[in-house]
């Protein structure tokens, strides 16, 4: 009977409510961490692109702003 037991428990079957509720919490708790986890990634994958798109348009500015400079010095001459 042992052996049965065993087997049957591989399958959830003669576990007890009390180790179902358990195993239960635990997945929930892994899955919200799993969660919690994909969030602060995808945080910090838009933070990241968000500065770069910062770093992008401050140089394309300074460009400009530089050519605009040659522009007027030619201007001058």
């Amino acid at each position: 009977m042992a052996k049965k037991s065993k087997f049957l428990s591989w399958f959830g079957f003669g576990k007890s409510d009390k180790q179902q509720a358990e195993q239960a919490a635990k997945e929930a708790d892994n899955q919200k961490q799993i969660e919690e986890q994909q969030r602060i990634e995808a945080e910090k994958a838009e933070a990241e692109r968000l500065e770069q798109e910062r770093i992008a348009a401050e140089k394309l500015e300074a460009e400009r702003l530089e050519q605009e400079r040659i522009a007027a010095e030619k201007a001058e001459a």
